[in-house]
């Protein structure tokens, strides 16, 4: 806990390098007191709090192979608590965009389709969030501008 604590300071005083050595800190120990499957409670919202953080941190930098590997990592912790949909929903809207920065079409299109049928209801900015890059996706794959528009109305409706 001291690592990521310390990672959380760095990084809230623009210190990115000690950040990130703390946050990977706080995983190598984790990971060399614990077996993956005693990864459950506690210890896995800790692990997916640091992924996420981690995950931020490369996005902030758009350094995109780095927060997709630290993205998808954090699902698999966040899967083994009693997660809020929300968080998972989010992760996987974060993952997506960075598949849809490196043109991954079909992978962001993926992701963002994934996120939507986590959410248990539409009203929430998770939801607006997803449902507005599906739409500028749909526009960027090539398909009628008028759909895209249709859905952005839908969304403000």
């Amino acid at each position: 806990r001291a690592h990521y604590i310390n990672g959380v300071g760095y990084y809230e005083r623009d210190s990115v390098v000690d950040a990130c050595k703390e946050y990977l800190k706080a995983l190598e120990v984790m990971e060399g007191r614990f077996d993956e499957k005693e990864m459950v409670g506690k210890k896995a919202q800790f692990m997916a709090l640091t992924h996420t953080r981690l995950t931020i941190l490369f996005s902030d930098l758009y350094l995109h192979e780095q927060t997709i590997c630290f993205g998808l990592l954090s699902l698999g912790y966040y899967k083994k608590f009693a997660s809020p949909h929300w968080h998972i929903a989010w992760m996987l809207n974060k993952v997506g965009s960075q598949y849809d920065m490196m043109d991954n079409n079909d992978s962001a299109k993926m992701l963002y389709m994934n996120a939507l049928q986590v959410l248990p209801d539409t009203n929430n900015i998770t939801y607006r969030d997803i449902a507005t890059r599906l739409a500028y996706l749909s526009y960027k794959m090539g398909e009628s501008p008028e759909k895209s528009l249709k859905q952005l109305h839908t969304i403000i409706a």
